[in-house]
Formats: structure tokens, sequence, C-alpha cells
């Protein structure tokens, strides 16, 4: 009978389940957006929001201050540099070492060594990049050589 043909079929159907999502991936992506979206909104390069951008007003960030975040220091004089400037690791844009964006550098480090930065009360901008200065730059190995 078609009542037991339609209690068989549902024997063997493969019961639908809900998408499998990390709550921590959703929260990092929410995070890097929002970080993006606050970085583009304080730092861009005219000052002024660009066509298109929306005045939102974001909650204030909890974490201000507290977050690490790596980019890429290329010195001048190197690969036809004309200034230092730094490479954002997540995003490939370059940046200028006097984006205000920038609070501060705990460290560089190359393929040789280890520098400790040691102007703690200077700002980005007005940061020293020559590595072989040592009251500015400690290093950790016994070898300094620069970037």
């Amino acid at each position: 009978s078609a009542k037991d043909r339609g209690a068989h079929d549902s024997l063997y159907q493969v019961p639908h389940r809900p998408p499998l999502d990390s709550s921590f991936v959703m929260k990092h992506d929410k995070m890097v957006r929002l970080d993006e979206k606050l970085f583009n909104m304080n730092h861009s390069v005219s000052g002024m929001p660009s066509e298109g951008d929306e005045e939102v007003a974001l909650p204030p960030d909890e974490l201000e201050g507290q977050r690490f975040h790596c980019w890429v220091l290329v010195r001048a004089g190197k690969r036809e540099m004309a200034e230092d400037v730094f490479v954002e690791a997540s995003t490939g844009k370059v940046r200028s070492t006097d984006d205000l964006a920038y609070k501060g550098v705990e460290a560089v480090f190359n393929n040789q060594n280890y520098w400790v930065d040691m102007q703690r009360k200077v700002a980005v901008k007005d940061m020293t990049w020559d590595l072989d200065d040592f009251e500015t730059w400690e290093f950790i190995f016994l070898q300094s050589s620069t970037l």
C-alpha cells in the first residue's frame, strides 16, 4: 500500500543536518571585517571618507591597544625603495611608516637576528630604523646585522 511504501521510504532517507559552523572562525571573521572597517574609516589616505563610505557609529573597541598585528618592514635602498614602508601582511597594501594607524613596534627580525624596540615612548612615525643604534634597538643574538 502507499502508506507502507511511505514508511519504508522514510527508513532509508538520510536526515538533513545543519551546516557545521565554527564559532571561533565566525568570531574571527567578524573581528577581521570590523578591524578592516575601523582601519579604513579612521585612516584613509586622504583623511576623508571616500565615496560610498557610510557613516556608521561603531561600538567602542574593548580590545583597543591589546591586539598584536604583524606587518613587513621593507627598508629603503634595497629593492629600489625610496623610503621605508610597511606592507600589511593581511591585505598586501603598502603604507608609509608615518601612517598614524600604527600604534607601536615591539620588535623587528630577519633571518639573522631579532631586535627589540627600546624607543618605548616614541610614535611609530618618529621612530629611527637604524638597527645598529644600540640606544634605540637592542639585538638579541651576538652578531648585529641590519635588515
